[in-house]
């Protein structure tokens, strides 16, 4: 019972304000959950975000890891249970301490904070009555995740941005990596290209391909499929964008054989892109998408960026 009086305590001083919440408004503005692989071994690993952090049995998660700099994707894990801080999963990717994880919410399917609170704490009854002991720190964990998400939701549920804001772990927020910050970025950028063209995603490699649908949302899921379809039935047979990216890889990973392997796949991204989606000038475009990646600097290359151009060119010639 004390564990219960402890977190009904702290998050009793913004209920009043969630109170006047009557619930989310119907739109597709995502929020970004982050957390950290904290142990892992051959079968299993667990990651610093649970059910506070909306996390539930079966959910899952995008995996990355941190290399020479930046984020790389390493593909996705699936929860077998959440705990109020915690969630246990399955680890047939080799997800290793100190990965990110990631998880996309849309704001209509999240509860307003004293709603939210109310579930996370009779599910706390519940397991009490089976349970001999607790963790103080676990408590206290728990507690100061419940006083996260109520401060913050009345400002996701006011955002009118494609993306509302992001809840991190503890551990996460605490780091402040600005790293993360241009990997959100380019999350954002190829959610929105992910909705507009099949092949475009695709071109960045199998791995982002298997990770975007875990990061786009249920909004931007459904989009997608329907450009498939449509994509499909003009075709008349299926495979044809597979093809289409796998050759503009090869051709990229030709041209641009001295950059990392991740520079590779955001440059395929964008060459995709542009092939797709012509715009009224190019190389100026490309410059202000590289911005929203996590290698920036690519674009004060004059001869990768009039090297890119012309690849672009010689696809276009083709269609």
């Amino acid at each position: 019972m004390r564990v219960l009086f402890l977190l009904i305590c702290v998050c009793a001083t913004t209920v009043s304000s969630c109170l006047a919440q009557s619930g989310t408004e119907e739109r597709s503005s995502v929020l970004y959950v982050v957390g950290r692989v904290e142990t892992a071994d051959d079968r299993s690993c667990a990651v610093d975000i649970g059910a506070v952090q909306t996390m539930a049995s079966q959910d899952q998660l995008a995996v990355f890891r941190s290399v020479y700099g930046y984020f790389r994707p390493v593909g996705r894990i699936t929860v077998a249970r959440a705990d109020s801080t915690t969630s246990h999963c399955v680890n047939h990717i080799n997800a290793q301490p100190n990965d990110v994880v990631i998880a996309v919410r849309e704001i209509n399917e999240l509860h307003p904070g004293d709603r939210h609170r109310e579930k996370i704490v009779r599910r706390l009854v519940v397991r009490a009555k089976y349970q001999t002991s607790s963790s103080t720190v676990h408590n206290v964990r728990t507690a100061q995740a419940l006083s996260d998400y109520q401060k913050l939701f009345p400002e996701w549920e006011s955002s009118r941005g494609a993306v509302a804001g992001r809840l991190l772990s503890a551990v996460v927020r605490e780091s402040a990596d600005e790293r993360l910050e241009q990997l959100t970025t380019q999350i954002n950028l190829m959610r929105r290209l992910y909705q507009q063209s099949v092949q475009t995603v695709n071109a960045a490699g199998e791995v982002w391909a298997d990770v975007m649908p875990v990061l786009a949302g249920s909004t931007a899921n459904a989009g997608h499929a329907l450009r498939v379809q449509d994509q499909q039935d003009e075709a008349g047979e299926q495979g044809t964008a597979e093809f289409a990216a796998v050759e503009l890889r090869s051709r990229v990973f030709e041209q641009f054989f001295q950059l990392q392997r991740e520079q590779q796949n955001v440059l395929a991204l964008l060459i995709a892109s542009q092939i797709a989606t012509p715009t009224r000038n190019d190389a100026a475009h490309l410059q202000s998408t590289l911005q929203q990646t996590q290698f920036p600097d690519l674009g004060d290359d004059d001869q990768l960026m009039l090297n890119v151009g012309r690849l672009v060119t010689s696809f276009r010639d083709r269609l």
